[in-house]
């Protein structure tokens, strides 16, 4: 009975999981470092337009790479979840040319497992994805808006009018990751909407954890002591006394 006590207390200290965490570093577009709605037409901290090319001519269109909190968002565009905001390369989100558009967030996995994280959300854009439109790392998730690996183009041009639900779930790494969302334009305004979140299950154990684990250790070993038999044992013509476990 004690002996299976002790094996059950060993597995549980061996077996403790770590625990699920939530990416406090992934944001979604729009909002301070503590997750409140950013201030109109200010730049958003937390993502870049990494590229833009022109369609017709192939060269670069911004010479900035930050986006920007809209201030006149079109009545035309579908109302932002809870903190999260429409961004844009300028806080006008007008007068950009006919082209691709790649606004990057950068996050940080240090402590996760990489094979444990996943993100999911909702975005809706001005105007829509042409090839790659969900970019992880570097590498395409195979993600167009409106059409989860369906395709070279949405199917529709007014992205910007309802919320398209996404999620990717592996090709992480550990330390920065990069996630680009890659918009075209195909006239007037410029912008993307991104409302997120990622959770991941920590590598390295919390010190609740840890301390649970020394806990159990420790409890295993007053129960061991406790347990101990004094038996007699004839040696030589004398008895003597010797400490014994019990089966």
């Amino acid at each position: 009975m004690r002996v299976a006590t002790w094996f059950s207390m060993l597995l549980m200290c061996s077996n403790i999981e770590s625990q699920a965490g939530v990416i406090t570093s992934l944001y979604s577009t729009g909002v301070n470092d503590n997750g409140s709605s950013a201030a109109i037409k200010s730049a958003d901290l937390h993502y870049e337009i990494y590229s833009s090319t022109d369609y017709n001519t192939g060269n670069p269109i911004l010479q900035s790479t930050t986006a920007y909190v809209m201030r006149d968002v079109p009545g035309s565009y579908v109302v932002p979840p809870q903190q999260s905001q429409w961004i844009a390369p300028s806080f006008l989100g007008v007068g950009f040319a006919i082209g691709w558009y790649d606004f990057r967030t950068t996050f940080d996995l240090t402590g996760f497992d990489p094979a444990t994280v996943k993100i999911t959300g909702q975005m809706a854009m001005d105007n829509e994805t042409r090839g790659p439109g969900l970019i992880l790392n570097g590498v395409d998730t195979d993600y167009v808006i409106g059409v989860p690996g369906g395709g070279e183009t949405s199917s529709t041009d007014d992205n910007f009018v309802r919320l398209s639900p996404f999620s990717v779930t592996s090709g992480f790494q550990s330390g920065l990751n990069t996630l680009d969302f890659r918009v075209f334009n195909t006239g007037g305004p410029v912008a993307l909407l991104v409302e997120m979140n990622g959770t991941g299950v920590n590598s390295v154990p919390e010190p609740s954890s840890l301390l649970l684990v020394g806990v159990g250790v420790l409890s295993i070993s007053v129960m061991a002591r406790k347990s101990q038999k004094s038996v007699l044992i004839p040696t030589n013509g004398k008895v003597e006394a010797r400490k014994q476990f019990p089966n």
